[in-house]
């Protein structure tokens, strides 16, 4: 049963009588399992088994928690609860060394990242700096001359390019909140009508293609 395995792996860690006791409780509880924590794991789904080993792996409070890929094969509802364990676990002290091939996941969870490539570190930083490897864009349409319009924006420090086609404007910037807010003054200055907007922010997959390639790997 789960608590079986949970009061086995916690004697493996040297718990033992009542504080045993406790910690199984507490670890059903944690994973969402205690209703069912006296069925066999053979009966449980495969995100119910996920759970169960994030437990195993914290029964005795690890300083250090590796993880490979622990949501391959879940369900939604038990990949969200697992991202909320983990982030718990991480709020109260423990270091989550997560590793995965899924970048959303990463993304939402990590705040320092390393990309690994044919087993070397080629980049390794907090998760804003290597997001900032990447501009991001604003669509811009206006009711108006985007020239002189285009001209202001090239001079903010933090756009990259401008470019024009008609009364859109394609920018590229390095901080697309900032250059939003910088924009919208700019066409309250100039009394531009703005017609329509749409933001673009990079995310971690493409700078990991940016960094490694975008190829097939056999691995």
């Amino acid at each position: 049963t789960a608590r079986e395995n949970l009061a086995f792996f916690g004697k493996l860690y040297g718990l033992r009588g009542k504080e045993l006791q406790a910690r199984v409780n507490e670890i059903l509880d944690f994973t969402a399992l205690r209703d069912r924590g006296d069925d066999r794991v053979g009966t449980f789904s495969g995100g119910m088994k996920r759970r169960l080993n994030l437990g195993l792996a914290v029964v005795h409070r690890p300083r250090v928690l590796f993880l490979d890929e622990p949501t391959t094969g879940v369900d939604p509802q038990s990949r969200h609860h697992l991202f909320e364990e983990v982030r718990s676990l991480n709020k109260a002290g423990t270091t989550v060394v997560y590793t995965s091939h899924y970048m959303e996941e990463v993304q939402s969870l990590c705040p320092r990242i390393a990309i690994v490539d044919h087993g070397r570190v080629i980049a390794c930083d907090q998760r804003e700096n290597l997001l900032r490897l990447l501009p991001g864009s604003l669509t811009v349409r206006v009711n108006a001359n985007t020239l002189p319009l285009a001209e202001r924006l090239k001079q903010l420090e933090q756009v990259e390019t401008v470019a024009l086609n008609g009364d859109i404007l394609q920018i590229a910037t390095s901080d697309v909140k900032a250059t939003t807010v910088r924009l919208i003054a700019i066409l309250r200055e100039m009394n531009i009508e703005l017609l329509d907007l749409e933001s673009s922010e990079p995310n971690l997959e493409q700078v990991f293609l940016h960094l490694t390639d975008e190829a097939v790997r056999d691995t």
